[in-house]
């Protein structure tokens, strides 16, 4: 997944989501050639976290 389209399924701004990964919170990115992606599982398990806190 891409940083948008993780904002766009949390229903966020983009920069939020840029903004917790700078922090180094938010699910875990890294990089694929020029582009920053995101496990699937890695978000589903960021989201359950999410759901628990």
């Amino acid at each position: 997944m891409t940083v948008t389209e993780v904002a766009e399924e949390l229903r966020l701004p983009v920069s939020t989501v840029r903004f917790w990964r700078a922090q180094g919170r938010g699910p875990h990115f890294f990089k694929v050639g020029r582009r920053l992606v995101c496990r699937r599982s890695d978000f589903e398990a960021f989201v359950e976290q999410l759901a628990s806190a």
